[in-house]
């Protein structure tokens, strides 16, 4: 057998909205709160930004079905 292939599913952007794959957990304000950006606005936020701070990656795939 070979390795499962699992599609990707699009979420929408916390900033934007447009759907995107891979999305960036990131912060723009000192103690502001977290949340999610397509990386085309993560980059838009970072510049110039002395409080972003970048949390991971985040690729969205199915959920696995418990058995």
């Amino acid at each position: 057998m070979g390795a499962r292939r699992m599609r990707r599913v699009a979420r929408p952007c916390g900033l934007c909205g447009s759907q995107a794959d891979r999305l960036l957990r990131i912060k723009s304000q000192e103690d502001g709160p977290w949340f999610i950006a397509c990386p085309i606005c993560a980059a838009r936020v970072s510049e110039d930004n002395p409080y972003f701070a970048y949390g991971g990656r985040i690729s969205r795939r199915p959920a696995r079905a418990s058995a």
